[in-house]
């Protein structure tokens, strides 16, 4: 309510310096006005360059492989625990409970870990997102076949420690694909975040279904199947995206092949774009504009 606003232009906290800096930085949507115009502009989204990049399919890939194993935890953990390791219903929510705790924690480990190793150029924006979904996926792979395999009631300390572990390595989807998703194409995000999310709700969806065709006994060997099926997802997610995953900028999202299609004219130049904050600020009598949200006053919200 009180710090947002439609435009860069329109806010009372930003600076000079940051909307040139946003104007520069999305050169690819173009956003030099029309006369008259406040809106910003892009170019059309390449439905079929998009429709047809190896890149997109493998964040869409491990998007399903991120969002069924998800789905299948927080539905059925409980309910494996009771029915497989024969957990008391009292211990039943507190070891339902660790693979979220760990995820919380090495989410913001692995987040910090990426950028660090690209900050001192040890890894490719593409290797790093290569590197950490990969892992992510063959960890929960190994997690899953585990339980498939080797599990039973007689081992619920180790079963636990496993979906510990899970979350570990499901957080390092976050350095992985979701990053890719922000890299390859900055200019349509919006629209591949859309289209990966579909696809998220659409392995939401089928893990349920999933364990309802299957799991129709509770039996240690439904439950085989069910974590089998669930570990050749996320093998797929790994290889796919192994091979077609990426994050460069992709030749139908780059800004000269942008521009060409735009229909906006050409964006101002530095000099230009100062003079037209001047004269928005002067056409703004009742906004006051800061350097620093820290010194925004009260008063500055009446208009």
């Amino acid at each position: 309510i009180f710090f947002s606003s439609n435009t860069p232009e329109k806010n009372i906290c930003i600076t000079e310096e940051e909307i040139l800096y946003i104007r520069q930085q999305t050169s690819s949507q173009n956003i030099a006005r029309k006369a008259g115009s406040s809106k910003l502009s892009t170019a059309p989204v390449p439905w079929t360059r998009m429709g047809t990049s190896s890149a997109v399919y493998a964040n869409i890939i491990a998007q399903f492989s991120f969002n069924f194993s998800a789905a299948l935890l927080q539905t059925y953990l409980p309910t494996y625990m009771k029915q497989v390791l024969k957990v008391e219903i009292g211990k039943n929510g507190i070891y339902a409970m660790l693979p979220f705790l760990t995820q919380l924690i090495s989410k913001n480990i692995f987040g910090i870990l990426s950028d660090a190793l690209k900050r001192h150029k040890v890894l490719t924006s593409t290797q790093a997102v290569k590197i950490f979904q990969v892992t992510g996926n063959i960890g929960a792979f190994l997690c899953f076949l585990t339980l498939a395999l080797f599990i039973d009631c007689t081992r619920t300390g180790f079963a636990v420690a496993i979906f510990a572990l899970y979350g570990i390595f499901f957080s390092a989807g976050i350095p992985g694909f979701f990053t890719s998703l922000l890299s390859i194409a900055p200019s349509f995000t919006g629209t591949l975040f859309s289209i990966s999310m579909l696809a998220g709700n659409i392995g939401n969806a089928a893990s349920p279904g999933l364990v309802g065709l299957i799991n129709k006994h509770g039996t240690e060997t439904e439950w085989m199947y069910i974590w089998l099926l669930t570990a050749t997802i996320n093998l797929i997610a790994a290889i796919v995206f192994t091979i077609f995953g990426s994050a460069d900028i992709q030749e139908w999202a780059k800004p000269e092949i942008l521009q060409g299609k735009s229909k906006v004219v050409p964006q101002y130049s530095v000099e230009t774009q100062m003079k037209t904050v001047d004269l928005e600020n002067q056409e703004k009598p009742g906004i006051l504009r800061k350097k620093r949200i820290s010194d925004v006053e009260p008063e500055d919200f009446i208009n």
